[in-house]
């Protein structure tokens, strides 16, 4: 049997509450409650109290109000040879919440104590450590309850002190420590702090039920005379177990036991029920992330947004030195991050260690599906350990990257190589590449060996996408056993911005933009001789410029307006009046998410016929192309003839008003189906983090383990950023003289 001790002074509204819980979650045949009413003022208190008293239901009324600490003594003298429970009127009780609790307390001799888990419970403070947290959102306090049960590593790690708002204390302990210094501690805070460290003292210690959640609104009977207490009592702490105090203080900045909010805070952004889509990608497109923008990054996002509701999508991509890995379920999501290293300038195509972290991912996620997006600076791993896992496995073909690890196909002198090219020509092409970082020529067919195994990898697939229809052709002139394999999906996109078609009369064309960043295979060296060459245009570079020659341009005609988010393009076009988008990129790109943006905002497009961007403007009918050999001087005659023809201008811009109906929504939909088809029957598998918990653990004190962490170095970051000294210092870096070198050097020795 135990004895739940309740001391109770007002707060009656928390005081039913209480009651009524304990009363549907406990059975009072095997245990006993037992209220101490500290003389309370509230009138209805009293009569309350009196009315619960049955068998195994003791009410005990003060004469004089004795102080918390009094009360609680009388009901461990009234328990007798019992273990006790201290319960505080402000808590709500889950179900089978004291038979978890006293085994936990059973497992050893030793336990003086045993405190749940809840959302006010400082170091026992679930999903935020020492935060006042509320009931998550979407969850009850019962639901919230089972999932902390369902998703318990069991851990039940020793802490510091127990937290009295639900202490449970061994009688043994009690016999060999005494009771409560009520004369110190009268009015609380602190006296369970006081017990805790005299049972240290005597060779017993305290744990953390890890699988038990109890809610605790928190200090709801002294609330204004808490601060107060807490500076005297904390004293008195402080002078009578130094030592303790001080481990006290380690354990509360350390936060050692970090794995059990952590687990719960992963568990929480997993919706349950659902299936585990993950995500590969070689960047994070999260903001704050290193390199988070980029076409890869812009389809993963769109994925998230729209599938998050449908399956838990968990992210899995390079930041930097780390792997970041993210949950996102419908409502919550959270981040957890691995130390992988560097990205080597050389691209390795295996790696154990990297292979085994992939494992540990799939498994402690219970991954469904895998979808991988990109594997540069990840290995081909992804591929190998769904493999091994047998996990139904898919891949998006985004670049040229498994054909060629310039990724681009591109040669030395800036042409495009076709994408199919073989043997000498490749092996000739990479001994002039310095940025791969090695000397091909000590590695004869390096371009032989590098396709056989990604070919490997890809022929391991369930199903391939190519967002083009040349893409497709490319990868199976090379990969023919893909055949089969390998669908087109393009790129959604949600612009669909109306403009009036022009009329067919005048001329249509003024305003020229070149969207997103231009950079020399982005066609920036012909967008410069296009703005040099026709002083009666007015041109704009709406994104970044990767381009000394472009970026230093003076030209009176051209107008530079910096990077821009996709959210702010159509003002951005409206603003300019743009006639025409010109897409100069001399690659042939897989999809050009700036024709989509281009088209989506009403305005017809100009590229060459080369890759995605050629085919894409030529079956859509939104805009013209020109041969891809014909530079710049092609791209200037054909704006001359569009402005000799309005009409056909006019009917450009009713192709990319007729062509806004494929968005991220449809597109999502259509691989949600695809998902499902590969995933048959229900999910059979459990989460089960503890291996990637204490992986993260490791490297914590490294990388800053945790969201929590980050958050709080987050914080400390905004705080430098804002101060004057560090604002000072920027101005002063725009004028830093070889700043990309100094960046670099910094880096490295970073």
């Amino acid at each position: 049997m135990v004895d739940i001790i309740v001391p109770v002074y007002n707060a009656f509204e928390d005081l039913q509450k209480c009651v009524s819980s304990v009363m549907r979650h406990t059975d009072l045949t095997r245990n006993r409650l037992i209220f101490v009413n500290d003389c309370s003022p509230d009138e209805r208190i009293a009569p309350y109290l009196d009315s619960l008293t049955g068998e195994n239901i003791l009410v005990h009324h003060n004469e004089k109000n004795m102080g918390f600490s009094a009360n609680v003594n009388y009901g461990i003298r009234c328990s007798q040879d019992n273990d006790v429970l201290l319960l505080n009127t402000d808590t709500v009780v889950t179900r089978g919440w004291l038979d978890k609790i006293s085994a936990c307390a059973a497992r050893d001799s030793h336990i003086a104590s045993v405190t749940p888990l809840s959302n006010r419970a400082e170091i026992c403070s679930v999903p935020g450590y020492l935060e006042k947290n509320d009931i998550p959102e979407g969850y009850t306090v019962d639901s919230f309850a089972e999932l902390v049960e369902r998703c318990s590593l069991h851990l039940y790690p020793q802490i510091s002190v127990a937290i009295g708002f639900c202490m449970y204390i061994r009688r043994e302990a009690i016999r060999k420590v005494g009771l409560f210094d009520a004369a110190a501690f009268e009015r609380g805070y602190g006296e369970e702090n006081d017990f805790c460290n005299r049972a240290a003292l005597l060779g017993f210690y305290h744990v953390m039920c890890d699988d038990t959640f109890i809610y605790h609104t928190g200090c709801a009977s002294f609330r204004e005379a808490r601060n107060e207490l807490c500076i005297q009592h904390e004293k008195i702490l402080r002078a009578r177990y130094p030592d303790l105090m001080h481990q006290a203080d380690v354990y509360l900045r350390d936060n050692p036991n970090m794995q059990v909010s952590e687990n719960i805070k992963l568990h929480l952004a997993l919706d349950q029920g659902r299936r585990n889509i993950l995500l590969v990608s070689h960047r994070d497109f999260r903001k704050g992330a290193d390199d988070n923008v980029g076409g890869v990054q812009l389809h993963v996002y769109d994925l998230v947004r729209h599938l998050r509701g449908q399956f838990n999508v968990i992210v899995a991509a390079r930041d930097s030195d780390r792997l970041a890995v993210t949950a996102y379920g419908s409502v919550h999501s959270y981040t957890m991050w691995f130390y992988i290293g560097e990205q080597t300038v050389t691209p390795m195509l295996h790696n154990p260690g990297m292979k085994k972290l992939f494992r540990e991912i799939m498994e402690g996620f219970a991954v469904d599906l895998v979808h991988i997006q990109h594997t540069v600076g990840l290995t081909l791993a992804p591929f190998e350990a769904a493999h091994e896992l047998n996990i139904p496995l898919a891949c998006t073909l985004h670049d040229y990257y498994y054909l060629c690890p310039t990724v681009k196909c591109m040669r030395p002198d800036g042409s495009f190589c076709g994408a199919r090219q073989k043997g000498e020509t490749c092996d000739a092409c990479l001994r002039e590449r310095e940025d791969l970082g090695f000397d091909a020529a000590i590695v004869p067919a390096y371009m032989d060996c590098w396709r056989e195994e990604c070919g490997t990898a890809l022929k391991l697939c369930d199903r391939l996408f190519a967002p083009s229809r040349s893409v497709q052709e490319d990868y199976l002139h090379t990969f023919p056993a893909l055949e089969g394999k390998l669908s087109v999906l393009p790129h959604g996109t949600d612009f669909a911005v109306r403009r009036s078609v022009p009329d067919g009369k005048g001329n249509p064309v003024n305003r020229v933009a070149f969207l997103g960043g231009l950079s020399p295979e982005k066609g920036s060296g012909t967008a410069l001789e296009m703005i040099e060459a026709a002083p009666d245009l007015r041109w704009y570079v709406i994104g970044a410029i990767g381009d000394d020659a472009l970026a230093a341009s003076g030209a009176k005609n051209l107008k530079k307006t910096g990077p821009y988010t996709r959210e702010i393009l159509p003002e951005l076009l409206d603003r300019y009046s743009i006639d025409l988008v010109c897409i100069p990129s001399v690659w042939a790109e897989t999809f050009c998410y700036t024709i989509s943006e281009a088209v989506g905002c009403g305005i017809p497009v100009l590229c060459f016929d080369l890759g995605a961007q050629g085919e894409r403007v030529r079956d859509g009918g939104f805009g013209w192309t020109v041969p891809a050999g014909g530079g710049a001087a092609a791209l200037l005659d054909k704006i001359r003839e569009i402005q000799a023809d309005p009409a056909d201008y006019a009917r450009a811009v009713q192709a990319c008003l007729d062509a806004q109906n494929y968005d991220t929504a449809a597109m999502s939909a259509r691989y949600a189906e695809i998902y499902t088809d590969l995933m048959p029957g229900k999910a059979q598998r459990k989460e089960c983090f503890t291996a990637l918990l204490q992986r993260q653990g490791q490297s914590a004190a490294g990388i800053g383990a945790s969201s929590a962490r980050v958050e709080e170095l987050s914080a400390k970051l905004r705080e430098i950023e804002t101060a004057p000294s560090y604002q000072l210092m920027l101005r002063v870096r725009k004028d830093l003289p070889f700043k990309g070198t100094l960046k670099k050097i910094v880096k490295r020795f970073v």
